[in-house]
Parts: structure tokens; sequence; C-alpha cells
């Protein structure tokens, strides 16, 4: 037995054609590449920013280290580039400091966590000092300057930072 469908009403069967299976993939990787795109940069970014501050932190360390010497001691490296100064990291590492612009190579490890997602990374920091007097003040100026390399162009990131260091005058010698 047939059934007959009454005139006026139609019967249709509708599925995706292989043109809208197509175009929706392509929808779907579109947006899938830009948040894997999205996601790469941000770990970059987070990188990057990591290895500034262990940098940085490196360098306040030795900063702070140097300047706490007695003021007459860095009055005497700022006329002797042959005086050392000596500044330890959190490794217990030495290094010698000098007023001549010697580099000084530290190594440190960046770990960067996001999520499940765990990065470490071995850096190097160069550090080098400046002491020199402040004109027409009893005063010293402690710079420490460092580079390190970029996570990802290799580029070479500079910076530095300096204190004042003055004269205490209950502890100076007559």
């Amino acid at each position: 037995m047939h059934l007959r469908i009454p005139a006026g009403i139609t019967h249709s069967r509708r599925a995706f054609t292989l043109v809208e299976v197509a175009i929706g993939f392509a929808v779907f990787a579109v947006l899938a590449l830009g948040v894997t795109l999205s996601a790469m940069e941000y770990f970059k970014g987070t990188e990057e920013q990591s290895r500034a501050m262990a940098a940085n932190s490196l360098a306040m360390s030795v900063l702070q280290q140097v300047s706490s010497y007695p003021y007459d001691q860095l009055l005497t490296a700022t006329g002797n580039p042959e005086v050392v100064l000596l500044a330890y990291d959190s490794q217990g590492n030495t290094f010698s400091f000098q007023n001549d612009g010697s580099v000084v190579t530290a190594s440190f490890v960046t770990i960067t966590r996001s999520g499940s997602r765990v990065s470490e990374a071995e850096n190097e920091v160069n550090l080098s000092m400046q002491a020199e007097l402040v004109p027409g003040y009893s005063a010293i100026r402690v710079t420490i300057f460092y580079t390190y390399d970029s996570a990802y162009t290799g580029e070479e990131k500079q910076s530095s930072i300096s204190t004042i260091r003055t004269v205490d005058e209950k502890s100076a010698e007559p």
C-alpha cells in the first residue's frame, strides 16, 4: 500500500550539505587559531615579564648590598677602580664588583606557571657597577647596570637601578 501525500503538503528532509559543513569547519578553524595564537602571546608575555622581574630582582639585591658598604669604603671605590666590593645572590654565589665597568655574569632560573603548564628556563644577566660622587653633596650615587636576553627574540634588554648613599654623621669617623 502506498500512502499518498495530499496536494499542497510538501515533505522535505533537510540535511547539511557538504558546502555548509566546510564553511562551519572553516569558521571553527579560524576561531580555534585565534584562541591558540592568543594563548601563545600570553605565555610569551608571561615568560618575558618573569625574566625581566628576575633580572631586576637580582640587580636590586646587588645594589642594596653594595650601597650598604661603609661610606668611606664606597668613597674609596669611586676614586680607585681596583677596589672590589662583594655581593651575593640567593644561592650564595659571590660577585666581585669594581668601579671600572667590569661585567659580572650571573645565572638565574625563571619558572612560569599558568594552570597546569609549567615552564622553566635558565637565563643569564650581566651586571656592572658605577659609584660616583654627587657634585655639591657628601653623597655617592651607586648604579647597577644590567642586561639580559629577551625570552623569544634574543634581543638584549638593558636597564639600570641606582640609589644615593649619604654620609651617616653618627657612624662617620672624626
